[in-house]
């Protein structure tokens, strides 16, 4: 137990940012990163001043939907309900400079 507070600290502090690059376009030198919602833009900024090496403008933003997730629940004997969601990804496509 002493050990699960200073990880769960860890954790929380860390974050859980996933932005990954998808696409790179050599001749317009664009980038694009994908990631989840929640991802703020300022950690698409970061990423992409990081790949870029310097400062990046974003040209575009984009919504694509990537699959769906489903939640079934048992009501009562005999009957299910199930939901389907769509997983919704943020895409950002930067310009290096």
């Amino acid at each position: 137990m002493k050990y699960l507070f200073p990880i769960a600290v860890t954790i929380l502090f860390s974050g859980c940012v996933s932005v990954q690059m998808v696409a790179f376009d050599k001749e317009s030198n664009t980038v694009t990163f994908q990631g989840e919602e929640w991802t703020s833009k300022e950690d698409y900024q970061k990423e992409a001043d990081t790949y870029c090496g310097k400062k990046a403008t974003l040209i575009k933003m984009n919504q694509v939907t990537e699959g769906s997730s489903a939640t079934v629940k048992n009501q009562s004997p005999g009957t299910t309900n199930a939901q389907i969601v769509p997983i919704k990804k943020n895409q950002y496509t930067f310009k290096c400079k």
